[in-house]
């Protein structure tokens, strides 16, 4: 069932504040790689995040603009929800080895991409 308009605007400015914190997020690990692969992890980060960002925000003049949008959504809510997989599954590996603070990390890692899947999912009808 969709939001009314006020939580709909709040639920999407913190998905698009999140997703801000993400892009960042990737882009200093893109710059401070610890290992060799995290630079790929992190350019998959600003990808999803600007994904997300775009679907949240594209317009929809015209029937080329819906059509694109839709397709975009569709895209950014795949890579959300792979991530948020990906970042469940980490922090259940990782709190099964003890590690309490990266099983945190993970945690906190997945708020962008759910509550960027809840905003696309809640906003079907357009903007």
């Amino acid at each position: 069932m969709p939001l009314r308009e006020r939580p709909r605007r709040l639920l999407r400015g913190a998905a698009l504040a999140l997703n801000a914190a993400l892009f960042l997020v990737g882009v200093y690990f893109e710059l401070r790689p610890r290992y060799r692969t995290d630079v790929w992890a992190a350019g998959a980060l600003c990808a999803i995040a600007l994904a997300n960002s775009a679907a949240l925000t594209a317009g929809t003049d015209g029937q080329g603009a819906r059509h694109l949008r839709r397709r975009l959504r569709r895209i950014a809510l795949l890579a959300s929800l792979l991530l948020a997989a990906a970042c469940l599954l980490l922090a259940v590996l990782e709190a099964t080895r003890g590690s309490a603070f990266a099983a945190l990390a993970s945690l906190v890692l997945l708020l962008p991409p759910a509550l960027s899947a809840a905003a696309i999912l809640d906003d079907r009808g357009g903007r």
